[in-house]
């Protein structure tokens, strides 16, 4: 993450620590909620004071060599976007469409945006830039959201894939942790929420190796009928699990098989 990056996401977590106090003195959030979101907000801060007490960050970035692997590991799931210039070009029309519905400015068309609308903007951008693997400004983007409503099931999910990934790669027990957390939120919050099952199995069974409850949480989700593409996303976690916990794999694991493209099926 840049200086700027950095800096920002400090600014951030500074107002979001703010505006939950202010929240917690005016009784609007739950003591456990409050809690969560306290240390999630304040680990956070610290990780990213430390980062910029390091030794100073270069102007601009070396080009990186050929071949060599991403600094964060890319979810089989994740949606890559092919092209900067296509990213940015997504980026400032999904700035453009929010500042209109937001009624921010010029471009105040209309009435203000509902909360429930403003998450659901929210929760596009953060699966876009996860997607794109700018992971930082995801983390804050699904914060946000958890900010208004704590117990959202997408973005506590989301953000807690993304701290475990970012946790794993960069060898940080405690942001693993904190992401497993939330991912166990999400599934409390929601528990016919095939994806957070889904999340949950390969964390039992991948951090923790807890087989039989890693099962149990495979066995939810395919009850929620996920989708083909999410099936085959966890199915090699899925089956090592019902391996390891001497079950036979269910079918719709054991033939998953890559979803095929809309170009793939016009052929």
């Amino acid at each position: 993450m840049s200086r700027a990056e950095l800096e920002e996401e400090l600014a951030y977590l500074r107002r979001s620590l703010e505006d939950l106090e202010s929240e917690h003195e005016a009784g609007d959030i739950a003591e456990v909620e409050y809690a969560r979101l306290k240390s999630s907000y304040s680990s956070r801060l610290a990780r990213a004071e430390g980062e910029l007490a390091r030794e100073p960050f270069e102007e601009s970035a070396p080009a990186r060599p050929a071949g060599s692997r991403r600094l964060y590991p890319q979810s089989r799931r994740a949606r890559l976007v092919t092209g900067w210039s296509a990213f940015l070009c997504f980026l400032l029309a999904a700035l453009l469409l929010s500042l209109s519905l937001a009624a921010v400015g010029p471009f105040s068309t209309g009435p203000s945006l509902s909360t429930n609308e403003r998450v659901q903007i929210m929760l596009a951008e953060a699966s876009e830039l996860g997607s794109s693997g700018q992971m930082g400004l995801a983390l804050s983007t699904y914060a946000k959201v958890l900010a208004l409503r704590p117990r959202q099931p997408e973005a506590l999910a989301g953000a807690g894939w993304l701290s475990r990934i970012v946790g794993l790669s960069s060898h940080d027990p405690s942001m693993v942790r904190e992401g497993d957390a939330e991912i166990e939120a999400a599934v409390r919050s929601d528990p016919g929420y095939a994806i957070g099952r889904a999340y949950d199995g390969v964390m039992l069974y991948v951090d923790r190796k807890e087989a039989k409850p890693a099962v149990s949480q495979f066995d939810a989700m395919l009850v929620d009928h996920p989708s083909a593409a999410l099936v085959y996303s966890v199915h090699l976690e899925a089956e090592a699990a019902y391996k390891a916990a001497g079950q036979p794999v269910p079918p719709s694991f054991a033939r998953a098989r890559p979803p095929r493209s809309k170009k793939a099926s016009k052929a």
